[in-house]
């Protein structure tokens, strides 16, 4: 295990990365709703470390946050898990708040948790198609 020390300034205190031997830390970036200021955390990865899920707090409409979910893979650095739910023909807009709790060890499904705006529980299992394979 590589160690350092601890520092309350760093830009990125907070906020999601990995580490592995090859590459040491690695920044996972914001997602396009998120801010510097929410905080992420990475919750669940495939079995070959490919893509990542997580979660952190967005600012919606009318300065209020709420939790919501983020895809990571190296070639398409972080994404909002809500940007992708249409294709699902789900809506971001049908959660209050939204929670990746697990991907499939392949990568190819994610299990979403959280609530509806009337509190009601909810829940969703994505199956992700690469890019070009849906066509």
């Amino acid at each position: 295990m590589q160690g350092g020390d601890f520092n309350p300034e760093h830009p990125q205190l907070g906020q999601a990365w990995y580490w592995t031997e090859q590459t040491g830390g690695v920044y996972l970036g914001l997602a396009p709703d998120g801010g510097h200021t929410s905080p992420y955390y990475a919750a669940d990865v495939s079995a070959d470390g490919s893509l990542i899920v997580g979660n952190y707090l967005a600012e919606l409409a009318g300065g209020q946050w709420a939790g919501r979910s983020f895809i990571w893979t190296e070639a398409t650095g972080m994404t909002a898990i809500g940007q992708i739910l249409p294709e699902h023909e789900l809506d971001d807009d049908q959660w209050a708040e939204q929670n990746a709790l697990r991907v499939s060890s392949r990568g190819d499904l994610i299990l979403l948790i959280g609530v509806r705006y009337d509190d009601t529980p909810r829940a969703a299992l994505l199956r992700l198609i690469p890019r070009g394979l849906d066509e």
